[in-house]
């Protein structure tokens, strides 16, 4: 794999697809994507940032050769959306160069299993999130101890930390 990069979120973005403070994030984003040196960009395709930050190096792709790999939880991920989330990730999905899925069926650690494997197959970890839940904080972990580069970006303010004070 050329050098990947990892882009997760941490839940529901605080604000409407579209909007303002959308558009503010996704300009951030590309920030990061185009100082990040990565070839390969690896998201969980889950609603919010995950899916926004794939839907930046889609928007990408062209212009600095980005590849895309969509990594699923499970074949049910998506499966109790409703139908416009599921249609949007369907669209993503359809424009991936990859797809990668963690497991044929939903489990209790479907999230952590698929956040690990991003960590651990990124050479740098961007992270969208206010507050790390407990799975993506497993991953920012675990990245951080194989000495890969985390960037946390708060969604409202932009404000990006490097290490992310989360770990220390």
């Amino acid at each position: 794999m050329a050098k990947s990069c990892g882009i997760i979120g941490d839940g529901a973005l605080p604000f409407k697809r579209g909007s303002s403070q959308w558009k503010a994030l996704a300009e951030a984003l590309a920030g990061l994507v185009r100082e990040s040196g990565c070839e390969e960009f690896l998201s969980g395709m889950e609603r919010g940032g995950d899916q926004l930050g794939a839907e930046v190096v889609l928007g990408l792709r062209e212009e600095l050769g980005l590849k895309l790999w969509g990594v699923l939880s499970s074949e049910e991920q998506w499966i109790h959306w409703p139908n416009v989330d599921a249609d949007l990730l369907f669209g993503i999905m359809d424009r991936a160069d990859y797809e990668y899925r963690i497991s044929n069926h939903a489990t209790e650690h479907s999230r952590l299993d698929q956040l690990l494997f991003i960590a651990d197959n990124s050479k740098k970890l961007i992270v969208v999130t206010e507050a790390l839940s407990p799975e993506a904080r497993a991953a920012v972990v675990r990245a951080a101890a194989r000495g890969r580069e985390v960037s946390l970006i708060d969604p409202v303010t932009l404000a990006v930390s490097y290490p992310p004070t989360a770990i220390k």
